[in-house]
């Protein structure tokens, strides 16, 4: 009874190690070696995301981002658009700037607006 509950949880942390974010749901995933690194991505006409799944001791972050960012841009055919791929040693995102399609802009919007300290007077 727990090995079966074990291996239950095992599947379960699994699967989670593997997700991908509700944008990219049905987007079949492709499978790509960069510089070493193995990773799965999915994408879509704008978006993509490279996880990371092969093990690494100790990755440099950098470099595995710029892994990702190669992994991308050869599983989707499309160029990842400047300033905008991030992540870390596990998930990378980004959004694509494909051939053909509509040019992307990103806006950036403000979710949160810190108090500003006024001076006295």
């Amino acid at each position: 009874m727990k090995s079966a509950a074990l291996a239950g949880m095992a599947v379960i942390g699994l699967a989670s190690c593997i997700a991908h974010s509700p944008p990219l749901h049905g987007a079949r995933p492709v499978r790509i070696a960069s510089g070493g690194s193995v990773f799965l991505v999915r994408h879509t006409d704008t978006r993509a995301e490279a996880t990371r799944i092969s093990a690494e001791a100790h990755p440099d972050r950098m470099t595995i981002l710029a892994r990702a960012l190669a992994a991308i841009e050869a599983a989707s055919g499309c160029k990842v658009l400047p300033g905008t791929l991030y992540g870390d040693w596990t998930l990378a995102e980004a959004y694509l700037d494909c051939p053909g399609g509509v040019p992307q802009t990103i806006q950036p919007v403000l979710t949160h607006r810190p108090a500003i300290a006024r001076p006295p007077g």
